[in-house]
């Protein structure tokens, strides 16, 4: 790592591997038009089938009236800064939980109103049900929870719970769960759950050497992710020298844009675990020759200069079997820009 990696929530959310929760910075009605932009909870991600289906705004309160904060938001913890205290938020894997800790007044969770929300107050917090089920353990704190029933719109009020300082504190654990299942005990202190985090994400960036600290924290934070389908095959590609050569050289002689990716990481692992040196020369050439073709197609046509990054325009071009839907496009993953890192190094074969 290169130093204390600082996040942009707007463009990056706060998030740890294997768990769901994360934090972001969400614009001026983009969802349910909660109003105004600020830190949010999203919850019930489908990723590639319209994001997430429900969303908290956080604020921070004095005498019940928002008061403005700022952001500092590390790959372990974010911070909402405020001139009446700080608020904390962190991940807990082991009971795979946002965490949320701080000094302030009073700290807010409202969703906007929705016909089909079903929230329930419990004796020490509150569930909603907004396109998924999540679960809040005020841990420390008073609390109230709004959800007004009102008749005359077969719909409740936007749901709010409102936990206000016990002895300078607040304490909450926030939970995504499926249906009859009861959350977990929380066991660790705030401060283990940095620390494991940050082990974990270090760990993880020294094992992958990623051309950066931040294209490292997007791959380590993504769910889906975790037990890849992808990195499973192309483990499998190095069992056998020829037949991972093979496989890597019709990836590549399948067109111009036809070389996928992914299987840069594969050609890669021939040249370093040795396999390749059981492959002729004029096979290697081929490859070589195949990724450089396929390199120079990616620079050409799906790199953006002013951003600097590479891009997909198009689902197939991920070369995945069931592709993602993409809700807009060009879609700048993270993946990708490692992706052809590692396909630069392996067209020098």
């Amino acid at each position: 790592m290169q130093g204390l990696l600082h996040l942009d929530l707007a463009k990056t959310p706060f998030a740890v591997r294997e768990a769901r929760p994360m934090l972001l910075m969400q614009d001026d009605g983009v969802y349910f038009g909660l109003k105004p932009a600020g830190a949010a909870l999203p919850f019930a991600q489908v990723f590639g089938s319209g994001g997430a289906k429900g969303i908290l705004r956080i604020s921070i309160l004095s005498e019940g009236q928002d008061i403005p904060y700022t952001v500092n938001a590390t790959a372990f913890e974010t911070q909402l800064i405020s001139d009446k205290g700080t608020v904390r938020f962190t991940l807990d894997k082991s009971a795979n939980a946002m965490r949320i800790e701080g000094d302030v007044p009073q700290l807010r969770m409202s969703a906007g109103a929705s016909a089909s929300a079903t929230t329930t107050k419990l004796e020490d917090g509150a569930e909603m049900n907004i396109g998924g089920r999540v679960i809040y353990k005020v841990r420390r704190g008073n609390f109230e929870f709004d959800d007004t029933w009102m008749l005359t719109r077969w719909s409740s009020t936007a749901p709010c719970l409102d936990i206000t300082a016990a002895d300078g504190k607040v304490d909450v654990a926030c939970f995504e769960l499926p249906a009859d299942t009861e959350p977990p005990e929380v066991t660790k202190s705030f401060e283990a759950c940095i620390a494991e985090n940050k082990a974990d994400f270090e760990a993880f960036a020294t094992t992958l050497k990623p051309t950066d600290d931040l294209t490292a924290f997007e791959l380590w934070s993504k769910p889906e992710k975790a037990g890849s389908i992808e990195l499973a095959e192309e483990s499998f590609l190095f069992c056998d020298a020829q037949s991972a050569f093979d496989r890597v050289l019709k990836s590549a002689l399948a067109g111009k844009s036809g070389i996928v990716p992914k299987f840069a990481a594969a050609a890669l692992r021939l040249r370093d675990d040795k396999l390749i040196d059981a492959i002729s020369k004029d096979n290697r050439q081929k490859l070589t020759d195949a990724l450089k073709e396929a390199l120079c197609w990616w620079q050409t046509y799906r790199y953006d200069k002013v951003k600097g990054r590479y891009f997909y325009a198009y689902r197939a071009e991920t070369g995945e079997a069931n592709p993602p839907w993409f809700d807009e496009a060009p879609v700048y993953a993270p993946e990708l820009q490692e992706r052809l890192s590692q396909l630069n190094a392996a067209a020098n074969l």
